[in-house]
């Protein structure tokens, strides 16, 4: 219970965008379950390595652990594997494609030479927000359902728009009006 309040702190402190705090607080976290056996560890630490990822991404526009927050990301899928807990999913996929549009952000939209790569890092966080939502549809809160389907349908909408950085809104860019309809 301990270390779920210290998750929910970390959040909270993330969105005040305290991250010393934070941070601090997930290296207690870690130690706390070095020292204590849990009933439920598999979930609290899944949620401790995305909400790490969630934490770096919201700090550091500019991406510059995209190594060790795959890393994490990948811990927390495979934590994940025999629970369930919709939310954790969506939440899992929801970070996963934040950090594809932080991702992005970083490469440039007027070089024809990354137009693929970025073509690649855009389904893909395409396809990580449409799991999110897949998974938000199956919890049976609907508070839950709406927020975080919410937020996937606007980041979607940015993807297909291509507008994942402040830098994005001053280059000009033509979008195909079926592109618009879409988004």
């Amino acid at each position: 219970m301990e270390l779920a309040l210290l998750l929910e702190q970390i959040v909270a402190f993330s969105h005040h965008r305290e991250f010393k705090k934070s941070r601090e607080l997930f290296n207690s976290v870690f130690n706390k379950t070095a020292q204590h056996p849990l009933r439920n560890e598999s979930l609290l630490m899944a949620r401790a390595h995305y909400l790490i990822v969630d934490n770096y991404v919201d700090r550091f526009r500019i991406v510059t652990k995209i190594q060790f927050m795959q890393e994490c990301l990948k811990k927390s899928q495979l934590l994940l594997q025999n629970v369930d807990s919709p939310q954790d999913w969506a939440e899992l996929y929801y970070t996963s494609g934040n950090l594809g549009l932080a991702r992005m952000s970083t490469i440039p939209i007027s070089e024809r030479r990354h137009a693929q790569a970025r073509r690649a890092v855009q389904d893909d966080a395409k396809h990580n927000f449409e799991l999110a939502i897949t998974c938000c549809k199956s919890d049976p809160r609907e508070r839950i359902q709406t927020k975080l389907q919410r937020y996937c349908h606007l980041k979607v909408a940015q993807l297909l728009l291509d507008i994942c950085s402040t830098a994005a809104l001053h280059q000009q860019n033509d979008l195909p009006s079926e592109r618009i309809e879409e988004a």
